[in-house]
């Protein structure tokens, strides 16, 4: 199974100009290999926006039915990612984060 992100969000250390995730994505890893949809760097705003839901229509397509996805990021872009992988499988496998265990719930909808 593969634990699909719509979008990473991320933040450049002003220092070195590296980026990294702001979020803690390891306990995704107990529900498989994630795959990022878009490269962590890609700007999903004002007039790129179009271009990246684009972008990530054509790669949720790669979304199977026991795979999951992860809810973070972009919500225009995790609502494009739901409907594609909704839309070719008949349901979806969500990992909704729990602030408060610091962990994932999976969550599953039929369509």
């Amino acid at each position: 199974m593969k634990v699909f992100l719509p979008h990473v969000p991320i933040r450049r250390d002003p220092i070195s100009g590296n980026t990294a995730p702001i979020v803690n994505l390891n306990p995704a890893l107990a529900f498989g290999e994630l795959v990022p949809l878009l490269a962590p760097d890609r700007f999903v705003h004002g007039d790129y926006l179009q271009d990246a839901v684009d972008d990530c229509r054509e790669a949720a397509k790669q979304i199977g039915v026991e795979d999951w996805i992860c809810c973070l990021g972009d919500s225009v872009l995790l609502a494009v990612t739901l409907m594609t992988a909704g839309e070719r499988n008949g349901r979806v496998k969500l990992l909704r984060w729990d602030r408060n265990k610091r962990t994932y719930n999976p969550v599953e909808i039929e369509l």
